[in-house]
């Protein structure tokens, strides 16, 4: 295998543009440029993620962290690649929360795949140039990667959630995170 065949990520494509400015969310490897195309990114989010009972109990007991309760699980997968559940909620502002899902690829590189944020804040989609307000999610696209944006910097609005609690279902439902239930009616939170 030579140096070439180095620079190669199983799953990902070289992207041959280089974007101007600090990129937060570019791989990169030996000063190439590499970018998930949107099946790649959809496949890793559709992918079966477990939380174990003591994530869930992680869930459930956040940390609280400067003036955020926090959480961060690891999640089990049958993939090379490791994903993490993120929960970030305010103590002063209810309606600053986000849940997050992030992958840390086989190859060492972590980003954000999908996150959903609360009604705290507007939210601004560069590309396109809309404007969002309300509470509003996030996913990671190869358009606003190439361009050098963080890589769920895309977002629409969303009418799944009011809260934290809600989010992390709604996030749940969306990434495929599943948790050992002993009552199959019950909910989570």
């Amino acid at each position: 295998m030579g140096q070439s065949d180095d620079l190669y990520i199983q799953g990902i494509r070289k992207n041959k543009t280089r974007s101007l400015g600090y990129v937060a969310e570019e791989i990169r490897t030996n000063m190439e440029v590499f970018v998930l195309t949107d099946a790649e990114l959809q496949k890793l989010i559709d992918t079966p993620k477990k939380m174990s009972t003591k994530g869930l109990k992680k869930l459930l007991e956040r940390k609280v962290e400067n003036a955020y309760k926090r959480s961060d699980i690891e999640l089990s997968s049958e993939t090379e690649h490791s994903f993490y559940l993120r929960i970030r909620e305010s103590l002063d502002d209810p309606t600053d929360y986000s849940a997050i899902l992030s992958v840390k690829l086989k190859s060492g590189e972590t980003f954000n795949l999908v996150r959903c944020n609360g009604s705290s804040h507007s939210h601004k989609n560069r590309i396109e140039k809309t404007k969002l307000f309300g509470t509003h999610i996030h996913v990671a696209t190869e358009r606003y990667i190439e361009m050098g944006y963080q890589s769920e910097a895309f977002a629409e609005e969303s009418a799944e959630y009011n809260n934290i609690n809600e989010a992390i279902e709604c996030l749940m439902k969306i990434t495929n995170i599943t948790y050992k239930q002993t009552d199959e009616n019950a909910t989570l939170f």
